[in-house]
C-alpha cells in the first residue's frame, strides 16, 4: 500500500519554473476494505524521466490507473499543466497525452509496425492534421518509425517501443 512515507520526494523548482505536467495531489483509493492507496502525491515535470518504484502491491498500478484515468481515486486532485482535471476518463487522458505502456502491451503480431500505428491513431487525429487520411498517416509514420528504429516486424522484446510509437501517434 502506498502511503505519505512513499510519495515522490520534493523537487527543487525556480519560482518562475513552470507547474508539473502532471500532477496527483493526495490521492487515496480504497478496494473494499484495502487501502490500496493513502494520501499520494506525485508530480510528473517535462523534460525529466521519472520511475515510480515499489515492491509488489504498492499501489504503482493503481496511481498509474488513476493518472490514466482508468480507474477513479476516493479521494484527491489531479491537476494537468495547473489546472485541475476532473473527473478523468480514459479519453480525456488520452487527449492530454497521458498513456501507460503496460508490461504485456496488447499489440497484433500479425501485422506489420505501420499497420499497428495505423490501428492505433483515431481518424479524428488524422483529420486534425489533414483532411485526406492517407496523407495524415504518411505525415505520422515517418516519426513513429524512427522512435523504434524501423524495422517492418519486431521481435517480442521490441514490442514496448511499438506501443510507445503507437501512443506518440495517436
Amino acid at each position: 500500500m502506498a502511503n505519505e512515507t512513499t510519495t515522490s520526494p520534493p523537487t527543487r523548482r525556480t519560482a518562475a519554473a513552470a507547474p508539473p505536467t502532471l500532477s496527483l495531489r493526495g490521492i487515496t483509493k480504497h478496494f473494499d476494505a484495502v487501502a490500496a492507496l493513502t494520501n499520494v502525491t506525485f508530480d510528473v515535470l517535462a523534460g525529466e524521466v521519472h520511475a515510480l518504484l515499489g515492491e509488489n502491491g504498492a499501489g504503482k498500478s493503481t496511481l498509474m490507473n488513476v493518472a490514466s484515468g482508468a480507474t477513479s481515486p476516493d479521494e484527491g486532485t489531479i491537476v494537468f499543466e495547473g489546472t485541475p482535471v476532473g473527473p478523468l476518463t480514459p479519453a480525456i487522458a488520452q487527449g492530454l497525452g497521458v498513456a501507460i505502456v503496460h508490461q504485456h502491451p496488447a499489440l497484433l503480431p500479425d501485422m506489420t509496425v505501420a499497420e499497428n500505428i495505423r490501428v492505433a491513431v483515431p481518424p479524428e487525429h488524422l483529420r486534425r492534421r489533414n483532411a485526406d487520411p492517407a496523407n495524415a498517416m504518411r505525415s505520422v509514420e515517418p516519426r513513429c518509425m524512427w522512435m523504434i528504429g524501423v524495422p517492418t516486424s519486431l521481435p517480442t522484446g521490441r514490442m514496448a517501443s511499438l506501443w510507445l510509437a503507437r501512443t506518440a501517434a495517436s
